[in-house]
């Protein structure tokens, strides 16, 4: 019963998703920053909101996840979740490429657009995570479950940094929901706790100073 709950939230949070639930939190949370220039995502209008997300879902959810099915079916991976490193490789370099594509798409979408600076910012975190487990991975292994949700908080703190309110209940629940995911990645057994540590601070630290520090090309 334990187990099979895990391996439901550990689908649940797979790290193919987290970039869609991250985005649905940018452009739903209601915020206002304190400057004359309003750049909270939630006043982006949308239809561009709607682009936004079809584009985020072809490219960071779809497109991955055809290619990852398809080096299962060529059996360069045995799962979607790629327990060795050599197997991880293949996977976080193809998720490289299609987040390198969608910066660079969205950027020369988003450039004549009001509002678009966060966005950017939060692609480019993105990118730099997916970089820096890329990198790790040829040294030792690094939770990509972690990585990503705890990226997730890390997103959401650094950008309620740039708002006049902040909903702290959802901070509260995020770390509460990351606890019981990186708990899921132990029970399994899918990781050591090195592991799973790494992959909190590389996730929540690359992408709490992008957004605070609002760092994007």
């Amino acid at each position: 019963m334990i187990k099979s709950f895990f391996n439901t939230l550990s689908f649940l949070f797979h790290p193919l998703f987290i970039p869609i639930i991250g985005l649905y939190f940018l452009f739903t949370l209601p915020s206002f920053t304190p400057g004359l220039i309003e750049k909270s995502l939630h006043h982006i209008s949308p239809d561009i909101q709607t682009a936004i997300y079809l584009i985020i879902t072809m490219l960071l959810i779809i497109a991955p996840g055809i290619s990852i099915l398809i080096m299962m079916w060529s059996k360069l991976i045995k799962t979607v979740y790629m327990e060795s490193k050599q197997e991880r490789t293949y996977a976080i370099a193809t998720i490289l490429m299609y987040t390198a594509f969608c910066y660079v798409y969205l950027r020369k979408m988003m450039i004549d657009q009001p509002n678009y600076e966060f966005l950017l910012v939060y692609i480019f975190s993105i990118l730099c995570i997916v970089l820096a487990c890329f990198i790790i991975n040829f040294y030792t292994k690094i939770s990509l479950h972690t990585a990503g949700f705890f990226g997730l908080i890390g997103t959401i703190i650094g950008y309620f940094n740039h708002q006049i309110n902040y909903n702290l209940l959802l901070i509260l629940l995020l770390v509460l929901i990351g606890g019981i995911v990186a708990s899921g990645r132990l029970y399994l057994k899918a990781h050591k706790n090195a592991e799973v540590l790494s992959g909190m601070v590389v996730g929540f630290g690359i992408a709490f100073l992008c957004m605070k520090f609002e760092w994007f090309l």
